[in-house]
């Protein structure tokens, strides 16, 4: 089976609508789909509520869901990707207890440290997927000339790592197009 984590809204709403979204799940017999919606991930949980929906499976077996925006960045964890899902809690941040997660994309890094790259560019570290984690040093993207300005423009950004780099991918929403990161340790040294 493959499976989707994502977030849906009533279509009603239009695009504000995302202030309503809710964490769901979805299985196919094919990566293409179609997808059959099996409903929120966790319905007895402010109703579902989840955005900016990320899933990964940890080291120890389970998995885990990461979302943001109309939660302050919270993770959920179960053994199986069908749920039931258990809140392990809010993302933390070393020195900043009022740190609000936006647009976060989670990923496990070979060296077995959490990564986080907020919408901001900025990339985080951390032993344990709820955190402390600890900010590495200002936005990446004003590291690299080819990036537009300004960069609240910027959102959404997705990290991977494969073929011995890391990878970012972040949607310019003003100019309708996607950009190309890579690095070789995921934290400096990005280039276009």
């Amino acid at each position: 089976k493959w499976h989707m984590f994502a977030s849906r809204w009533p279509e009603r709403l239009g695009h504000v609508g995302w202030f309503h979204s809710v964490a769901i799940h979805a299985v196919s017999d094919d990566v293409l789909g179609p997808y059959q919606d099996m409903g929120p991930c966790w319905p007895d949980d402010q109703g579902g509520k989840g955005h900016n929906v990320t899933a990964l499976k940890m080291p120890d077996g389970r998995y885990a869901i990461t979302i943001s925006e109309t939660r302050p960045g919270e993770v959920f964890a179960s053994e199986s990707p069908a749920g039931p899902w258990k809140s392990l809690g809010r993302i933390t941040v070393a020195g900043d207890s009022k740190w609000r997660a936006s647009n976060v994309t989670p990923m496990l890094r070979p060296d077995g440290q959490y990564m986080i790259v907020q919408r901001s560019g900025v990339i985080l570290l951390a032993k344990d997927i709820i955190g402390p984690y600890v900010i590495q040093g200002p936005s990446i993207y004003g590291t690299i000339k080819e990036m537009p300005k300004p960069y609240n423009k910027l959102e959404d950004p997705i990290a991977w790592y494969s073929g011995g780099l890391y990878h970012i991918v972040v949607n310019s929403w003003d100019m309708r197009k996607a950009f190309h990161l890579t690095s070789t340790d995921g934290v400096g040294n990005w280039t276009f």
